[in-house]
């Protein structure tokens, strides 16, 4: 995935979760502010992710992990793209 991703989900209004093997390539990108927040855990992302949704804001938030693993247990959670 490109470092510009997560801005152009929020610049068109929408929530973006990033999953990344390299915390620093995160904070990297928050610095350069092509990603609103870094979260401390999976669980920590996905209850930001619900006040997002529930306040209607715009907000990228990323976490470290294991894309391969995590996208498996995002989905037995229940975790699913919407338009």
């Amino acid at each position: 995935m490109g470092g510009a991703q997560p801005l152009a989900v929020t610049m068109n209004d929408g929530i973006c979760l990033i999953v990344d093997v390299d915390r620093a390539r995160l904070e990297r990108r928050r610095e350069l502010r092509y990603l609103d927040r870094v979260a401390e855990s999976r669980e920590s992302a996905l209850l930001q992710i619900e006040e997002a949704r529930n306040s209607g804001e715009a907000v990228s938030i990323g976490y470290e992990g294991n894309a391969a693993e995590e996208f498996a247990q995002l989905y037995e959670l229940g975790f699913r793209p919407m338009r």
